[in-house]
């Protein structure tokens, strides 16, 4: 079954569902305002639903904007039953609302402005995230990479931009950054117990200066990682007094031991443009065999450019002097020139 180019609006339970039903494809769909008093969780936009007398039932949704939803009461995609198969989100839109990913989800090229992204499980390639409460909340099982948090906004409720709730998730090759006038007292990772961990690896954390990694560890299995650029970034060690250095974290912990501190070097981050300057100590900074299976950044350009991979969501160049003007991703660098080298389009 296939349903295209379709609107739906003011829709009760659901605006577009597949119900009992596999090898369904929704593209080019657009879904907004939901019937009123359906309360939290009583009704999502997008719905792939299978009970127990079936098996391996699959969906794709692709090329989906989701709007005027009413708030997080209403999350923009959900899936349950036993019946339930592979799924796949790509270029999936929700503004103001919230979006759900489970363990048979694959979810590619998704913006969410003013809401979060919740995963209990499965995995995210390639997402933006931007406006008040823009998070990523990550519940276990679950592995996100390419994901853009573009100036979290602190807000009731929003204290970090990444929340931890379950064991064995990863977020990589990500760029966070928080809005400059959040308070001192947000963090850029929130551990919600214990029990949660989390592999952070080759991703980029910028922050108001000495704002806290994460204030909420417990103990120290509960983070990991490596290859990671921290800018204005503090570290809380569990039964030690005190903010620390990057370099006093892992000589402490054995965490981060080829991690950076420092200015990323953003073109333009207050455009949106978190693409890293030539120069700047992301750039090949995570040896080339590490990710031998992630072909593409956030941007879908290819991953590997030059001797190593960048630090972040975004790949840069490999860049050769020229005299002369120049241009760097549209922005012009006075006195140098730069041609791309060794790049596929």
């Amino acid at each position: 079954m296939r349903v295209e180019n379709s609107d739906a609006f003011r829709a009760g339970k659901h605006h577009f569902g597949v119900i009992n039903s596999s090898e369904f494809v929704g593209k080019g769909l657009y879904a907004a305002i939901a019937m009123p008093d359906q309360g939290e969780g009583g009704a999502t936009a997008l719905v792939s639903y299978s009970d127990n007398r079936y098996t391996g039932h699959t969906s794709a949704w692709q090329d989906v904007v989701v709007e005027n939803m009413g708030g997080n009461n209403y999350p923009a995609w959900y899936s349950h039953g036993e019946g339930i198969g592979a799924i796949t989100l790509d270029n999936i839109v929700s503004r103001g609302v919230s979006l759900s990913i489970n363990e048979r989800t694959v979810e590619r090229n998704v913006t969410v402005e003013n809401g979060s992204i919740v995963m209990y499980a499965g995995s995210l390639d390639g997402a933006t995230l931007k406006g008040t409460g823009a998070s990523l909340t990550l519940w276990g099982n679950s592995v996100a990479r390419n994901v853009l948090i573009d100036r979290f906004k602190y807000a009731s409720g929003y204290v970090s931009p990444v929340v931890v709730f379950g064991p064995n998730t990863t977020l990589e090759l990500s760029t966070v950054t928080q809005d400059p006038t959040n308070p001192g007292f947000a963090s850029m990772i929130s551990f919600a117990n214990s029990q949660a961990t989390l592999n952070l690896r080759g991703s980029i954390f910028s922050g108001p200066f000495g704002m806290n990694l994460s204030n909420s560890l417990v103990n120290l299995a509960q983070l990991t990682g490596n290859y990671n650029l921290f800018s204005a970034i503090s570290f809380t060690i569990p039964g030690m007094p005190g903010s620390h250095t990057l370099a006093q974290w892992a000589a402490l912990t054995g965490r981060d031991l080829n991690s950076l501190m420092g200015t990323p070097g953003f073109i333009d981050a207050l455009a949106g443009n978190y693409n890293l300057l030539p120069g700047s100590i992301g750039i090949d900074a995570i040896p080339a065999g590490l990710y031998p299976n992630v072909l593409l950044d956030r941007n879908g350009r290819q991953r590997l450019v030059g001797s190593g991979y960048d630090i972040g969501a975004f790949e840069g160049f490999t860049v050769i002097p020229e005299p002369g003007a120049a241009v760097w991703m549209g922005v012009a660098l006075a006195g140098l020139a730069m041609r791309r080298r060794r790049r596929t389009e």
